[in-house]
């Protein structure tokens, strides 16, 4: 398996089709992006999505199966029209509808369904943006 090379599409092999995150996804604090390390996963305090509350590890993921949007697929890889997947199940990548596989930072690994995606994306990344939206138009 060739670990520097990402995956294009769902079907696509001797390729890696992970994404770490090691940041969380403020996208309100311009180019400045808190990382996630042993201390501020136990630390952090969400300011968009519940603000003031405290996530813990169990609730923070920092690697999820593959879903990336149109701006990322090579000329070869799926057709996405235009419509930002960024973060969210979507037909064309992962599992497809049905939702996604998170690695938490307690060590724990997660299938989430596409029903319960948006709340968990949005508690673990403090994201204001419309990533991890589920479902799309």
């Amino acid at each position: 398996m060739d670990l520097t090379t990402s995956a294009i599409s769902k079907a696509a092999t001797n390729c890696h089709s992970f994404e770490v995150f090691g940041f969380w996804h403020r996208y309100d604090l311009g180019a400045i992006r808190p990382r996630k390390t042993l201390n501020s996963v136990q630390t952090y305090q969400n300011a968009i999505r519940y603000p003031g509350t405290t996530p813990w590890p169990a609730k923070i993921f920092t690697i999820m199966d593959r879903l990336v949007g149109p701006g990322t697929q090579s000329p070869s890889g799926p057709n996405h029209n235009g419509i930002n997947y960024e973060n969210a199940p979507n037909p064309f990548d992962g599992h497809g509808l049905d939702g996604d596989n998170m690695l938490f930072t307690d060590g724990h690994a997660q299938f989430i369904a596409a029903k319960n995606w948006t709340e968990a994306y949005q508690i673990s990344e403090d994201d204001n943006s419309n990533n991890g939206k589920f479902p799309y138009p």
